[in-house]
C-alpha cells in the first residue's frame, strides 16, 4: 500500500487452446497450428469514441500506469525477431517489447501511462490514429508447422 502498487500473477495451462489450420476455410492456414493472444485489459484504455472531430477537449482516465507482462512457454521450438514499438503523444506513453527468452519461450511486456486527464480537440484525431495503430497490432499470433 505504501508504494501504491497492485500486482496480479496468473499461471494458465489451457488444453484445446491451439487452432488447427486444416479446419479453417483459409487455404493459407492449411498445415499449421496456431493460437491468437489478445491483451484484453489494454483495449479498455485504448478505446476511441465514435466522433474523432471535436469542438471541445476530451477527458480521459488519468492517472493510468499499467505494466502487463505475458510469458508464453511453447511445446515446440520457435524463433522470432525481438521487437520494440513505442508511441508517445500529449495524452499517453505506450511501449510494447516482444522478446525471445529461450528457444521455447517468448515474453511480451506492455507499458501504458497516461500523461494528462484531458486531450485538446485539435490533438484528438492524431491521438485516435495512434490508438488505432496500437489496437490493430495488439493481437499476437503464433504459428507452428504440423
Amino acid at each position: 500500500m505504501q508504494s501504491n502498487l497492485f500486482t496480479i500473477t496468473y499461471f494458465f495451462q489451457v488444453d484445446g487452446f491451439w487452432i488447427d489450420g486444416d479446419e479453417k476455410e483459409d487455404a493459407n492456414l492449411k498445415g499449421i497450428t496456431f493460437f491468437r493472444f489478445e491483451p484484453i485489459m489494454l483495449y479498455d484504455y485504448l478505446n476511441v469514441s465514435s466522433g474523432k472531430k471535436r469542438k471541445y477537449p476530451v477527458v480521459i482516465n488519468h492517472p493510468v500506469s499499467l505494466n502487463y507482462k505475458v510469458i508464453f512457454h511453447f511445446p515446440e521450438k520457435l524463433v522470432i525477431d525481438d521487437d520494440v514499438d513505442i508511441y508517445e503523444n500529449d495524452a499517453f506513453y505506450y511501449k510494447e517489447v516482444v522478446e525471445q527468452i529461450d528457444i521455447q519461450t517468448v515474453q511480451i511486456c506492455y507499458t501504458l501511462k497516461s500523461l494528462t486527464n484531458e486531450i485538446s480537440a485539435e490533438k484528438y484525431p492524431e491521438i485516435c490514429e495512434q490508438k488505432d495503430k496500437i489496437r490493430d497490432k495488439l493481437p499476437a499470433v503464433f504459428y507452428f508447422l504440423k
